[in-house]
């Protein structure tokens, strides 16, 4: 196991650095190796969960940070494995191992500090480019799906990612980050709801806002009365 455990860490920094340049085909072998080593049923069954997600999730020199950044790329073919990696690690680890990334959460101020490190998450979000961006919230939304069943999606991680996409230039950013806040309902009810209304809500554009409450309407309708769902 602990022969395992030196190997994956040693794989996932080397391979990170390759994921880290701009050389394609280095970056893609590097995300496909990880792939295809997380794929070893001997290798899962060797390293723990714990052992993994800390390796995946270390702040500065994690896996899952390296990869967020390729999230959207310009080459979609680096996007599109990088995407497909993250949702495998997802899969193995838990919402919590991707994202934070993916809002850009300062991992020191999370704990204590959670509003500020929102407020920091959400104007470094706002500047990203509409690929990216979009990837982003797509991403989180996907990660919120998958993850439904399973408890492992914090509200403090998604919500900045939410909230920075309803306020982003992109019309296209905004009509996908009103699917991620709908979700958020969905999943965490009158938890998100009371943040959105008390905190955030006075951020977003008031034309946006308008169509987000109408969908929080609607999801609340159909929770008091299913069949009013007619899908």
């Amino acid at each position: 196991a602990d022969g395992a455990l030196r190997c994956w860490r040693g794989l996932s920094q080397v391979c990170r650095s390759f994921i880290e340049q701009n050389n394609v085909p280095n970056t893609i072998s590097a995300i496909e190796t990880l792939d295809a080593f997380l794929r070893l049923e001997e290798a899962r069954d060797m390293i723990s969960i714990q052992d993994l997600g800390y390796i995946i999730s270390h702040a500065d020199r994690g896996l899952a940070p390296t990869l967020v950044r390729r999230i959207g790329d310009h080459n979609h073919r680096v996007s599109e494995k990088a995407r497909n990696l993250a949702l495998k690690i997802v899969s193995l680890c838990g919402a919590e191992a991707l994202l934070p990334y993916l809002s850009s959460l300062d991992a020191n101020k999370m704990l204590k500090h959670s509003h500020e490190a929102a407020e920091e998450s959400i104007a470094s979000l706002r500047g990203l480019s509409p690929n990216f961006m979009n990837a982003r919230v797509k991403m989180g939304l996907d990660v919120m799906d998958m993850c439904k069943s399973d408890g492992s999606v914090q509200l403090d991680h998604i919500m900045p990612l939410a909230v920075a996409g309803l306020c982003h230039h992109s019309g296209e950013v905004r009509k996908n980050a009103i699917d991620s806040a709908a979700e958020c309902y969905e999943v965490f009810g009158d938890e998100f709801l009371k943040k959105y209304e008390g905190v955030w809500q006075a951020r977003i554009p008031a034309h946006v806002n308008e169509l987000v409450t109408a969908r929080f309407m609607d999801i609340y309708d159909q929770l008091q009365d299913p069949a009013m769902d007619d899908d």
